[in-house]
């Protein structure tokens, strides 16, 4: 088996080494086995809807999809909704 960082973060690492350097990790690791992880729009809005989410970063698929998701949450949700870019770092919290 092939450990990755979510495998490592789902088994309740601490800290995690990537490119020479230690990150504490200071998160709680839900594993949702009963949803896919890939989850259509109308999936999503409806989890989405039953969560008590602060903060949805999306992270994956072509740009025109990310942006007509955002759209789609935007209003359907008060949540704040992040495109995330590569090499960019976001401070997350609890608060």
């Amino acid at each position: 088996m092939v450990e990755t960082f979510g495998y490592d973060l789902l088994n309740g690492k601490t800290n995690l080494n990537n490119s020479g350097k230690s990150y504490k990790i200071n998160a709680e690791v839900i594993n949702f086995t009963n949803f896919s992880s890939h989850a259509d729009q109308n999936e999503f809005l409806s989890w989405n809807e039953e969560s008590n989410t602060k903060k949805i970063f999306i992270t994956h698929d072509k740009k025109d999809q990310k942006e007509n998701l955002k759209s789609n949450l935007a209003h359907n949700t008060n949540v704040e909704i992040i495109i995330s870019r590569r090499s960019v770092k976001y401070q997350l919290s609890n608060k």
